[in-house]
């Protein structure tokens, strides 16, 4: 089972459950210059089409998969339509809000703290920066993305629980955190030395 072909509140608060219980201690995690620092992996109940959010920011990054629906996102300048099986992400302190344009919505949100441990990382954190200030927050459907996502799901739903869920849990994130920044940035900045002073 997956959220975007069938999805409970009762199974998304079992997932939450178990995100905290094996990812709320993480450690952070090097990639690419950056260190990228867990704070809520959640995913969020099917929200029905009154649901929106008034414009806001926060001090995370933020990855969100969109399970099923469609949302209307809105920076200051841009507005941006997310459809099922896309990626975007947010960085912290760009005003932003949504809105859904089609029900049933769920969403898979990862949320990090970020910081640049070198040049390079910085150069790409600025990167980034700079594409959702250019409204460019969207990755259309994606078959890694999706199946990085699924694979998560199908872990976290395995029967008997898996006994390295931890390990598996941090392992597929980091995936997917680089499979992000391998579709967000561009080759010439992740080709760059990211060698961290000690």
């Amino acid at each position: 089972m997956t959220p975007s072909s069938k999805a409970s509140s009762r199974d998304f608060h079992e997932c939450n459950q178990l995100l905290t219980q094996h990812l709320d201690s993480s450690s952070a995690w090097v990639i690419h210059g950056l260190r990228w620092s867990p704070q809520v992996f959640h995913y969020c109940c099917p929200l029905e089409a009154n649901h929106s959010q008034p414009f806001h920011k926060h001090d995370v990054f933020e990855i969100n998969f969109l399970c099923q629906g469609k949302v209307l996102f809105q920076t200051p300048d841009h507005k941006v339509t997310v459809r099922a099986e896309d990626v975007y992400f947010m960085p912290s302190s760009l005003q932003h809000r949504w809105s859904i344009d089609k029900a049933p919505v769920s969403i898979a949100g990862f949320h990090f703290r970020v910081s640049a441990l070198n040049q390079t990382g910085q150069t790409l954190l600025d990167a980034l920066n700079q594409k959702a200030r250019d409204g460019d927050i969207r990755h259309k459907k994606n078959p890694h993305f999706s199946q990085i996502h699924r694979s998560i799901w199908e872990v976290m739903h395995r029967s008997p629980r898996c006994p390295l869920l931890t390990e598996k849990l941090n392992s597929l994130f980091q995936l997917f955190i680089q499979e992000f920044l391998e579709q967000t940035v561009p080759p010439d900045i992740l080709q760059l030395p990211t060698t961290v002073s000690t």
